[in-house]
């Protein structure tokens, strides 16, 4: 049905083109001469010749067109479609698609298809497509008609309207019979449309609007109507691009978390200022990427066994510094930071000269790529909101064991008191390592995750270690509460104080440095401080 009524509206639209139209064997075989001949008028005159047929073969000979692969021989003009081959190029018929013979690319020539010419040909095709079985081919339709609109598209785009049930195509053909009504409809269908249209947040619709507030020669009141369409439509932009901020601040939040747990157990518990954490999260990253090489074409696969891995690797480096230099230095915190900062970077130029300084790529899986959104300003990429749930995941998972395990136990035992927890029979070095590996294996897992979001370079532990070191300071040193509410603290801030300072992002990060040294002046020891001797998770 719907095919119908788009055909029969399409053929009632062009029928004055109809009095002198010609078939697709008079354009391209009586006239192969003049498409030859190059000449922009006449090419012009052929397309829009050929716009208005609709034969069986008009669909692919439009799409053939425009793609550029229709050609004339040079020695008899004939018109053909061309495909490439091996040994030169194979010349198909242009109505039947058979092989008429092979030729050289130097024995035929593209008939002109320049930029004026693909403005007649692509609205054909694309009021052609409007009754297509496929809704995203009907989608596209709609959204290429709204391109340059005019009475003809708008009767199509009214029809197909009337007769579309599928969800998004339906709103791209609004969108665009709003458009073309605003660009080509009487004062009165206008004004019909500005009151009806509601505040569409599509940025093609806003620039209708828009075009027609910048347009002198409309009648004052249309131009007054749309001005406060316009405002009304702005206003919502500007609440929705607050709600954007405020979901990139969440999704910075859960990056920060990832980073900063494993320290809020090596740092807070261990009171280890562990400068290498970074270079944790490092090696979770280049764990990826060098499972993905290792497995093409599996890149779901390979992030889901990297996790896991990184953990691994993450958690042994972790032990053997515990063990060659940390555990040397407990209680002398100045000791700890220089120590750990050479280790940083000594990992950081060992992973400079293995994989060079250049970024290293990570493939977002299938499952992963695209996003989440709630209307055309408002949402989140998959791979944010994936991080989003592995961080919650991670934190609850790690409170749980901590709080419920007996090495949890063991860890709070040896924290409030180590030399009574010796005299239970704890052993207080198996605890420092384990736990030391436990942090580290966190950053690794964070390393994994974050792959997917950030840029994996031997630099990218530098830029996460202080930001981490700020979330564990304003949350409580020791308290993985602190880390969740103090990575939204400064995950939101973050968002909120950029745009402020669209082109100094330094700037916006001062600002946010110097409120966290202010707000340390009033709570020394963070939101969630300790009691006593106590380290309770």
């Amino acid at each position: 049905m719907r095919s119908f009524l788009l055909t029969l509206v399409a053929a009632l639209l062009l029928l004055p083109l109809q009095v002198k139209s010609q078939t697709l064997q008079d354009i391209f075989v009586t006239r192969a001469d003049d498409l030859a001949a190059g000449k922009t008028a006449t090419v012009k005159e052929l397309a829009g010749l050929t716009a208005a047929t609709r034969e069986p073969q008009t669909k692919a000979i439009l799409e053939a067109w425009i793609a550029g692969d229709i050609h004339f021989r040079k020695s008899d003009n004939l018109i053909v479609v061309v495909e490439e081959t091996d040994t030169g190029l194979s010349l198909l018929d242009l109505f039947t698609g058979e092989p008429v013979a092979e030729a050289e690319p130097d024995d035929t020539k593209k008939v002109k298809n320049s930029t004026p010419i693909k403005a007649i040909l692509r609205p054909a095709l694309a009021a052609l497509e409007l009754s297509n079985p496929d809704p995203a081919a009907r989608k596209a339709a709609a959204e290429q008609l709204a391109k340059k609109p005019n009475e003809a598209a708008l009767n199509l785009l009214s029809t197909a309207l009337d007769a579309e049930t599928d969800a998004g195509a339906r709103t791209a053909l609004e969108n665009s019979l709003i458009i073309a009504t605003l660009a080509v409809g009487d004062d009165q269908s206008v004004m019909v449309q500005l009151a009806t249209m509601g505040n569409r947040l599509e940025p093609t619709v806003r620039g209708a609007v828009q075009r027609l507030v910048d347009t002198p020669t409309r009648a004052p009141e249309v131009v007054a109507a749309a001005t406060e369409r316009l405002g009304a439509i702005n206003n919502l932009v500007d609440l929705n691009n607050f709600g954007n901020n405020l979901l990139f601040g969440l999704s910075q939040a859960s990056v920060l978390l990832l980073s900063a747990i494993g320290l809020a157990i090596t740092f807070g518990v261990m009171r280890v200022i562990n400068m290498a954490h970074g270079e944790f999260i490092m090696i979770g990253a280049y764990t990826t990427f060098v499972v993905q090489s290792q497995l093409p074409g599996m890149p779901g696969v390979a992030l889901l066994l990297s996790i896991p891995l990184a953990f691994g690797l993450a958690f042994t480096a972790g032990v053997i510094l515990e063990r060659t230099v940390i555990r040397f230095l407990y209680g002398r915190p100045l000791e700890t930071l220089l120590a750990t900062f050479g280790v940083s970077l000594v990992l950081q130029q060992s992973f400079r000269l293995i994989f060079t300084p250049q970024n290293r790529p990570v493939i977002t899986p299938d499952w992963l790529a695209g996003n989440v959104a709630l209307n055309p300003i408002l949402g989140l990429t998959t791979p944010r909101i994936f991080v989003f749930v592995v961080a919650l995941a991670v934190f609850f998972g790690l409170l749980a064991f901590l709080q419920r395990s007996r090495f949890g136990l063991e860890m709070r035992a040896v924290t409030q008191n180590r030399p009574i927890a010796n005299t239970m029979g704890i052993n207080s070095g198996r605890v420092d390592f384990l736990t030391f590996g436990l942090g580290s294996g966190i950053a690794g897992l964070a390393g994994a995750v974050l792959s997917q979001v950030l840029k994996i370079n031997p630099d990218m532990g530098v830029t996460l270690i202080i930001p981490s070191f700020m979330v564990i300071v304003i949350g409580g040193v020791g308290s993985l509460w602190g880390a969740l509410v103090g990575a939204g603290l400064v995950g939101m801030a973050t968002k909120l104080v950029e745009p402020i300072f669209p082109n100094n992002t330094l700037l916006a990060t001062a600002i946010i440095l110097v409120a966290i040294i202010g707000f340390i002046q009033f709570r020394p020891r963070g939101l969630f401080a300790q009691k006593g001797r106590s380290a309770e998770l």
